[in-house]
């Protein structure tokens, strides 16, 4: 070892000398070490012990020459260097320079830039990501929406309001239902089907300006809800409609638009008709019209008023015979269109998917389906709340009288409780989650009918809530897929 107390002449002539018992000393550097060595006899001392050392080590020692195989491996250590003497290889860290160990920095240098790559991918994504919300309760939004589609007149119009309300709380229960009185004596006279459609068909839409209160009772479990809803409506006018509470204060309010087609007047399990004189209600003579299933079981029931083109009370029951829903007037007044009063001119949101619309791009894509055709039902009518971004899209398909609606709702599948109030136990309901839709199929037909339409529609796996599912939608959303 070269001591660092020696001056700079002293410690480049060792190194020297070192060169020179190794033979690799140039002239140059041959007359600068004998110029210094005739005047330093420290270093003349130095070179004749190092010189006494390597001639005994030579002595004692054979020469003997590295094996091929050791010596490539060497030279692949080495690297750029090998061809070098080792002392003008030596660094301060002790390691040769290497081609290998070059290699295995860039590999370490080029796994962290790749960690810190998709750590900012995924964290990118996870900003990116869009808000997937829960889908609470799909059975029973997939009921109001289909019975937003069901049935005909102020009755309806009035159960869907009761349906729709957020405040089902503050209504009243009962265990009685009140319902019109039928007339003894009369004999019913049975109608053909076409009659009976003609008839309801009269009362899509009223003849006369009216206003009054209708009763609303939709069967429970255990009781029955009970609504007041004063209605108002023109000829031609959307039906101003106001849910009242149990002292009387409006609890939800505005207007709901007029229906001009007769889809889904008739039940689909009708399959006899007849008609009788109904008697007086809300001060009005009524006929009434019975629709009954094949065994003869009723299945529902309409008292009507043609000249106003009203129907005065309406009730439907399930094939076991219990009233599910029951809706009529008990006060009735005709007024002149100028005297009908001025109207809440807010429409009464009770649809997620309000919007009537042709299918759109957006609407049948991105796990959307607005099929023209379901397991031979027919496309009749699709809404969403967005035709260019839509969130929900409501579909109804129809096949003669049968016909079932397709609720889709972007996001995760929640909670799946009961239908609630005015559900009939007959009808089928079916939900389930494909990618980052709710799929809710709803129908009257019975569980075949829609069994073999959620046959046809989308079954993928459900898209995942975890952050690594997050990530990738977000970053598939930032790329536009």
């Amino acid at each position: 070892m070269i001591s660092r107390d020696l001056p700079a002449a002293c410690r480049r002539a060792r190194d020297l000398v070192d060169q020179r018992l190794e033979g690799d000393l140039d002239a140059t550097c041959a007359e600068e070490l004998n110029r210094h060595l005739t005047a330093c006899a420290s270093c003349r001392a130095h070179q004749e012990g190092t010189e006494s050392v390597v001639g005994l080590l030579r002595h004692c020692a054979p020469q003997c020459a590295a094996s091929e195989r050791l010596t490539r491996q060497l030279q692949a250590i080495a690297g750029d260097e090998a061809r070098a003497p080792l002392w003008m290889s030596a660094q301060e860290t002790g390691h040769l320079p290497s081609r290998r160990r070059r290699r295995q920095r860039l590999a370490v240098a080029g796994s962290m830039a790749l960690v810190a790559t998709v750590g900012m991918l995924f964290t990118l994504g996870l900003i990116m990501a869009p808000h997937v919300p829960v889908v609470a309760n799909a059975p029973q939004t997939g009921h109001r929406e289909h019975d937003l589609r069901l049935g005909i007149g102020p009755g309806a119009q009035a159960v869907n309001a009761v349906l729709a309300s957020d405040q089902q709380s503050r209504l009243p229960r009962s265990r009685v239902i009140e319902r019109p009185q039928l007339l003894t004596g009369m004999q019913p006279a049975d109608i053909s089907r076409s009659d009976a459609m003609e008839l309801l068909e009269g009362a899509l839409s009223p003849l006369v300006a009216y206003s009054g209160v209708q009763r609303v009772t939709l069967a429970g479990r255990r009781d029955h809800l009970v609504a007041e809803v004063r209605v108002q409506q023109k000829p031609g006018h959307s039906v101003a409609v106001a849910v009242l509470d149990r002292s009387g204060q409006v609890i939800s309010s505005g207007l709901l638009p007029v229906r001009t087609t007769p889809l889904g007047v008739m039940p689909p399990a009708a399959t006899t008709f007849t008609r009788v004189p109904g008697g007086v209600i809300a001060g009005h003579s009524t006929e009434l019209l019975e629709a009954k299933r094949s065994d003869r079981s009723l299945v529902a029931r309409w008292w009507l008023v043609p000249e106003l083109g009203l129907v005065a009370w309406n009730e439907t029951f399930d094939s076991a015979g219990r009233l599910v829903r029951s809706a009529g007037f008990t006060s009735l007044a005709v007024t002149s269109p100028a005297s009908s009063g001025r109207t809440q001119q807010v429409p009464l949101q009770l649809s997620s998917a309000p919007a009537v619309s042709a299918p759109t791009r957006a609407m049948c894509g991105g796990g959307f389906n607005c099929s023209a055709r379901l397991a031979g039902f027919r496309l009749v009518q699709i809404s969403t709340d967005s035709p260019t971004r839509p969130t929900v899209v409501h579909a109804v398909y129809a096949r003669g009288d049968v016909w079932v609606t397709v609720m889709q709702q972007r996001g995760r599948l929640g909670s799946t409780d009961g239908a609630g109030y005015g559900v009939s136990p007959d009808r089928c309901s079916l939900v389930w989650q494909s990618g980052d839709v709710v799929y809710t199929v709803t129908t009257d037909a019975g569980p075949s009918v829609g069994a073999r339409v959620a046959a046809d529609l989308p079954h993928h796996e459900p898209a995942g809530s975890g952050p690594i599912s997050r990530s990738w939608a977000g970053l598939s959303r930032l790329v536009g897929r």
